[in-house]
């Protein structure tokens, strides 16, 4: 899809629809924003899954390009991951170079004692 600006509203719902091609590659639905991208605050991303058919961990894919970005992806959370709950994982957006990736890896606490 195309469009010439794209504002994403506080409480915004991106639905992310993908899947795994036969080299195991993640393809994705993709947008472009010609002129300017406008994240407004915290949203989500749905990644459609459920525990019996979770995202492959870690997951990452490239979902928009845009032109000028006038804010940022920050609080942005990944939905519907199928990941089990009680796990633990973190959701990571990058917006750089005209291109904004999303990322959903393992994620928690790491105590080291000597």
């Amino acid at each position: 899809m195309t469009v010439q600006n794209l504002s994403l509203v506080k409480g915004s719902t991106f639905v992310c629809t993908w899947s795994t091609n036969a080299l195991g590659r993640v393809t994705n639905d993709f947008v472009i924003v010609a002129g300017t991208l406008t994240p407004e605050g915290r949203g989500f991303f749905d990644l459609g899954r459920t525990e019996a058919n979770p995202i492959p961990m870690p997951f990452q894919a490239t979902i928009m390009s845009y032109g000028n970005l006038s804010g940022n992806f920050v609080g942005w959370k990944a939905i519907n991951t199928g990941v089990p709950a009680g796990k633990a994982f973190a959701t990571v957006v990058t917006a750089a170079d005209g291109f904004v990736t999303l990322g959903v890896r393992y994620g928690g606490m790491l105590v080291m004692l000597r």
